[in-house]
Order: structure tokens, then sequence, then C-alpha cells
């Protein structure tokens, strides 16, 4: 509570300052009614709240005070299942010291936009999970982007030690990112694992962006590698393509370890829809989810939508029918199959 009251004093000082700024942060979720499906040992209809994206929730307060040279960004969350007050979940503070130059520390800084769609975060932006962190990036060379990240611990007074610093830039992130006109963009990163008490020395990601070769036409792949012995790889492939009222797009990926006994995995994944008029859309997506030698899981779900523009946002209301079907090839498994019929609606505003 004293950590939230001196936040929100902060803020609230700060906001009294003619170039600061409070604004809401916007939210994102979905709540959907199982009207109808294949009963199973739960007989009670059924409905489901999350957030669209997985996570927790994202809105609340923010305040940014900004500068040509620096600035403030704090941000205030209300955590959806406690109704209760993240006070020091985003802060930093950045500034540039040069042109083409900018320095940012904070207890949770996200440094950079290099993400190519993914089932894992293949190629992943800078993300220090949560931990306080020092951050640079240069972007005084036109088309090109570079940037790193040294994790760090907040509030923590302890002797400066060899392992301790070891330790701390083993976690160091590094990556590039370069606009190539009329073909896209070209990533690679280097992710330190932070633990020197094995022989994991991180992993290499790359990542190629095509934008600009078909008309309507974007393609995205990145790979990632393991630097280890027995290590995991993973490859990703996202497609889209929209011509008028036509929109679809596709995605495929695979995930293999070279530790014995481990099996390939692999999820494949399309979604096509037709604009009939206006905000009404009728579509199909469909899935493949297996594990070589293990399970095979297919998903069908034709589906009609209706999406209406709000002032700072969308809402979506989605009618579908989905059909899975699961097959196993482990001894005394047999296959499965469920269907369900919900009524879905999403929300997003900012």
């Amino acid at each position: 509570m004293r950590k939230l009251s001196v936040l929100l004093l902060a803020m609230i000082t700060i906001a009294s300052l003619s170039f600061a700024e409070i604004k809401f942060t916007g939210g994102w979720g979905d709540v959907e009614f199982r009207a109808l499906e294949s009963l199973g040992a739960n007989t009670d209809l059924v409905t489901d709240l999350s957030n669209s994206w997985g996570g927790s929730g994202t809105y609340g307060l923010t305040l940014q005070a900004k500068g040509d040279k620096g600035g403030l960004f704090a941000g205030v969350q209300i955590d959806p299942s406690t109704k209760a007050f993240a006070a020091s979940d985003n802060l930093y503070i950045w500034m540039k010291p040069v042109d083409g130059l900018q320095v940012a520390i904070g207890s949770k800084y996200v440094n950079g936009d290099l993400r190519v769609h993914s089932e894992d975060d293949i190629f992943t932006q800078f993300n220090t999970a949560g931990k306080p962190a020092i951050g640079v990036t240069f972007t005084g060379i036109q088309n090109l982007y570079v940037a790193a990240t040294v994790q760090t611990v907040i509030n923590s007074y302890y002797p400066i030690t060899t392992s301790a610093l070891t330790s701390t830039y083993a976690s160091a992130q590094v990556g590039a990112d370069y606009t190539i006109s009329g073909f896209g963009r070209i990533r690679a990163q280097y992710i330190g694992d932070g633990d020197t008490t094995n022989t994991n020395n991180g992993s290499v990601e790359v990542a190629v962006l095509t934008n600009g070769l078909v008309k309507g036409l974007a393609v995205e792949f990145g790979a990632k590698a393991q630097l280890v012995a027995d290590a995991v790889y993973n490859a990703n492939l996202y497609v889209s393509y929209a011509d008028g009222p036509f929109w679809m797009e596709a995605k495929a990926y695979n995930k293999i370890s070279t530790a014995a006994g481990t099996e390939f995995y692999g999820k494949y994944y399309a979604d096509a829809n037709y604009n009939i008029s206006g905000p009404y859309t009728a579509g199909f997506q469909g899935e493949d989810d297996f594990t070589a030698n293990t399970s095979n899981k297919i998903t069908a779900k034709p589906y009609f939508q209706v999406k209406h523009g709000l002032d700072n946002g969308f809402v979506v209301g989605k009618v579908y029918f989905q059909y899975e079907y699961t097959s196993y090839t482990a001894a005394g498994s047999t296959a499965a199959s469920a269907w369900k019929v919900p009524v879905y609606l999403e929300y997003c505003f900012w």
C-alpha cells in the first residue's frame, strides 16, 4: 500500500506539469457462451470469460511525461481477478544523450518491437520477463535498428562479485533489424540464458519479413536455435493475403528437440473469411495440432461474424460451429470427437 501511495503521489505531482499526460491504457477480452455442445461429464451450459490474448489484464491508468530528449512512463494497472491495483507493474525513465541513441532504465522494461507471429514467440521482442533492466537502442543509421538490454535486480544491496556480474551479463540480449526498401525486414537476435551453472549459452533467433513483393501478400519466417547440447529448435511461418473483401492467414509452427526420447511437435492453422457487406463477415478456421507418434487433433470451425467500430476500439460478435477430432497412436487409446456451438463476443479499446 505504501508503494502504491508513493506512486500515485508521484503521478499526481508530475501530471501537474504542462508536458505530462494521463490516459487510459485500454483493454482486450472476450466472453464465450456455449449455447450447445456435445455433453460430457459436465452437463451445464458454460460461459467462459478470458483475455483474448491469453495473458493478464492490461487496463488501468498510465502516465507519460515526455519531451524530445527524455521522459517517464508509469503504469497503475488493475488485476481482473483480484480487482486490486498493481502499483509498480511498469515504470521506466528514458533519455537521449545524443540523436539516434536512447538509454532507458526501469522496473519492467520492454525494448523494441522485433516480433514474428508465433505460437511460441519464435522471434520475440526484447522482454526482460518483468525484471528491472537497462536498455539501449541505436537508430542513427537509416533503416537500421540496434538494441540491447541487461537485466538487473531492484533494491538489492550485496557485494559485487565476479560471479554476480557474470550471471547478470549472461542474461543480456542484443539484436538488430534492417529494413530493405521494396522487400521488407531482416532481423537477428541473441538472448542470453543467464544461468552460468550449466552449458546453455543462450539462443539465436533470425527472421525475414516481406510485405512488398506481391500486392496484399505478407510473409514472415522465423527460426530459433539453442546454443546447447540436446538443443530445441523452432521454426515458424506466417502468411497473410488480402484482396478486397477476401482475407486469409495461415501459420505453421514446428518444434523439435535433439534430446533422446523427445518427439516432434507441430501446429498448423488457417483462417479465411469474406466480407459480405458492411460489418458482416463469413469465414472458416481450421487447425491441426499434433505430437508425432502420440496424438493428432484436427479442429474445423465455420463462423459468422459482426464487427462494429468504437470511437477508440471495436467489438466483435461471432457465432460458430466447432468440431474437434483427436486420434491417438499410443496403445490403449481410442479416437475421440466433440462439438460445440458458442456465441462469442470480443472487445478491444485503447
